[in-house]
């Protein structure tokens, strides 16, 4: 049964007037092993973790499980911002709440180590000490011991918060200040990842705008073309014509000696049946009935070379007069997307020097054509980190930006 001050395990992990708008998928329980907080994540540059209970120890899960349901549906009282960093939130973001509450569990298993099973036995000391391992750990940056002790500071106010509080006290270093618990500052400074260099960037930003002004219309082609034959070669119908056609393409393929179309999955190349259907207009069930039981075709299937699928799509693209490739193929589309999509994301935050988050929370239409000849493209993005609502909380859906490029 559950406690009369905790939420029953049926009751859902995030409110419903909490989802960010439009969000219709599953939502995790009280009670669950796993906990998504996929219903407060528009941000499309935040990984989407999951809460995974079974790491913490037995005895003190629930504890635990109780505050971080308590962050997510719950503001804290404004109080708690005073003397804080400007960036303190009363409500926080599900990326933040996901990477505190890992930083709960690494607590709770050192608690369990002290034999400390209930957080109401857990002294002011016991955040002391905790504090003395991180900064014994040679490889401890200063930033990352701060990160926890932040984290641990959450537990105390969200418990104070709470309307049946667990007795958390409060870490010392609220009354003490934080900079004794934290390891000696480097003398280089905490960020010392290089820029990358000028001879690195300068090739790389070339070849990514050659990629975008240049290839962008074949492999946007080609793509098209490869999800017209897949979705042809999954929903067309079973009828005489189509077959007729299959089999008119099976026997040019045999004349001919042309090799087999396939495709590779799981690293090994297979007879590329939905290719061929979306091709020929056949069904995909007769194209499987045609390779595996007629047998003209199933014997040239054994001894006939693998071959590519090349895609009906032209190329117009060059590379110092000469094309680019002779071909897409329907194997090879995904992949040449993938490689577009990352010379965009190079281009567009080199060249307007937004953030990645900022490039990554982009959508269709969000760079129109100027009203007027002449006048500078505006982009209309959203920021998700320091989006905040009217009352200063998190405001997880982001908010609407303008930026004149």
């Amino acid at each position: 049964m559950p406690s009369p001050t905790r939420p029953a395990a049926d009751t859902p992990v995030v409110s419903k007037d909490l989802f960010v708008g439009g969000y219709t998928g599953p939502v995790s329980s009280y009670g669950d092993e796993a906990w998504s907080l996929d219903p407060i994540n528009a941000n499309p540059s935040t990984e989407r973790g999951r809460i995974h209970w079974d790491p913490f120890p037995a005895l003190l899960r629930e504890d635990f499980r109780f505050l971080a349901w308590l962050m997510i549906n719950t503001a804290l009282p404004a109080i708690f911002l005073q003397g804080r960093s400007a960036s303190t939130r009363t409500r926080r973001s599900a990326s933040k709440i996901h990477r505190c509450v890992l930083q709960w569990r690494l607590f709770a298993i050192w608690l369990s180590t002290r034999s400390i099973t209930r957080l109401a036995d857990c002294t002011s000391e016991d955040f002391r000490e905790y504090a003395a391992s991180l900064t014994r750990n040679p490889k401890s940056r200063r930033s990352y011991v701060r990160s926890q002790l932040v984290e641990l500071t959450w537990l105390w106010m969200v418990d104070r918060s709470s309307p049946v509080p667990l007795d958390v006290p409060e870490p010392p270093w609220e009354r003490e200040g934080i900079d004794d618990f934290l390891p000696a500052a480097s003398s280089r400074g905490e960020n010392q990842t290089e820029a990358i260099a000028p001879q690195t960037m300068g090739p790389l930003l070339v070849w990514a705008l050659r990629v975008v002004d240049d290839f962008a219309e074949d492999i946007l082609a080609a793509w098209s073309q490869r999800v017209r034959l897949a979705a042809a070669g999954k929903t067309g119908p079973r009828t005489k014509e189509g077959l007729a056609r299959l089999n008119t393409y099976l026997a040019d393929m045999v004349e001919q000696g042309r090799p087999v179309p396939t495709v590779n999955i799981n690293g090994r190349p297979q007879t590329a049946n939905l290719y061929i259907a979306g091709l020929t207009g056949a069904s995909r069930l007769q194209v499987d009935t045609a390779l595996n039981k007629v047998r003209r075709w199933k014997e040239y299937l054994a001894s006939a070379p693998p071959g590519g699928c090349p895609l009906p799509s032209p190329v117009n693209g060059t590379v110092d007069g000469a094309s680019w490739t002779p071909g897409i193929d329907y194997d090879e589309a995904p992949l040449l997307m993938h490689h577009l999509g990352t010379a965009c994301f190079i281009v567009l935050s080199y060249l307007t020097g937004m953030r990645p988050g900022e490039v990554l929370g982009l959508r269709a239409g969000c760079c129109p054509d100027p009203d007027e000849p002449g006048r500078r493209h505006v982009i209309h993005g959203y920021v998700y980190k320091t989006a905040v609502d009217e009352d200063g909380n998190h405001l997880s859906s982001g908010e609407k930006l303008c930026q004149i490029r």
